[in-house]
Order: structure tokens, then C-alpha cells, then sequence
């Protein structure tokens, strides 16, 4: 399957093949983010909400990790580890590594030693390609948080190379 993730004036809309398949809107709460996925009929389907970390010497740190939720059923985190960011689904880790190939700005993500997704961001657009359907609604929330939110400098290069599969590889 294949998403894009095309801003137009202050609104961004997933499509598949030139149709629309969801909306995405950014409320802030505070200095916090909430990301909403909404359907064509303005149902939120998915939502990532940042979180907020407390330290002894700072009383509150904006973090670029996020609870995901599926209505009012949490159903997942998305955290920052060593080498870039971990999505925990269902109580599954999946590995996200971000860096270049070929002039463009990629991130792939994993589950175990299989690559189940790619995007590439480009300046006002982004596309994921990506085979399990059931994770649709993730990816586009996805393709959002790397072009908007996450930027290229919070993920290691050298972890990123060291997984690429490349086009050929892929199992997607």
C-alpha cells in the first residue's frame, strides 16, 4: 500500500491513489501536542497525545514521545531510544530509524530484522510504503510526526544505513 501525506494550506490529508482516506488536525493542550486522525466523515480514528516528563531539577520537559489511542483505549507508546524511536503496539517494539537515501530524508521502520514500512519526506509531503493494512491509520499519524514534529536530527545516521534493506530487499 502506498499513502501520501499532502499539506495544503493549514491541513493535511492521507490519500491512497488521489483519494482522500483521512484528515490530520494538531490541537495544542498547554505546550503539548495532540495529533487527531480523523475519516472522511470527521470521526477521530486514531489520536497521539505527547507526553510530558517530570525531573527532579526540571518540573516539566515537552518530550517528542507520544501515547497513542484508539478511542479511550490506549493501545500504544512511542518512545525515544538510543539510536531513534521505538513504537510499542499491542505490546509489540517496533524499531524507527530516519536518515537520507538517495538526496531524500527517509525513515523506515521494523519488527525484529524485517522492514515493514518506508516514508519518504519530501518539503510538503510525505508517503509511506507499507504492506499490513492493519497499521494504515498509524503510518499516516506517522507520516505527520516525521515531517512535522520529529525532525532529521533526532535519529542516528549510522543505525539508519546499517538497516536500510534498500529497494530491492524489501519485504514491503
Amino acid at each position: 500500500m502506498l499513502f501520501t501525506l499532502v499539506k495544503q494550506d493549514d491541513t493535511y490529508q492521507v490519500q491512497e491513489n488521489g483519494h482522500l482516506i483521512y484528515t490530520i488536525v494538531q490541537e495544542k493542550e498547554g505546550n503539548l501536542i495532540n495529533i487527531l486522525l480523523k475519516n472522511p466523515y470527521e470521526d477521530v480514528v486514531l489520536s497521539f497525545y505527547q507526553i510530558k516528563k517530570w525531573y527532579h531539577i526540571l518540573p516539566v520537559l515537552k518530550s517528542h514521545e507520544f501515547t497513542m489511542y484508539e478511542q479511550e483505549e490506549k493501545i500504544g507508546e512511542l518512545r525515544k531510544s538510543k539510536n531513534g524511536f521505538d513504537m510499542i503496539y499491542h505490546d509489540v517494539t517496533y524499531h524507527i530509524y530516519g536518515g537520507r537515501h538517495a538526496a531524500k530524508r527517509s525513515v523506515i521502520i521494523f519488527d525484529r530484522q524485517m522492514q515493514v514500512a518506508e516514508f519518504t519526506i519530501e518539503e510538503n509531503s510525505c508517503t509511506v510504503n507499507f504492506s499490513n493494512g492493519v497499521f494504515g491509520s498509524i503510518y499516516a499519524l506517522c507520516m505527520y510526526l516525521f515531517m512535522e514534529i520529529m525532525k532529521e536530527n533526532e535519529f542516528e545516521e549510522e543505525a539508519y544505513l546499517d538497516h536500510y534493506q534498500g529497494m530491492y530487499m524489501r519485504s514491503i
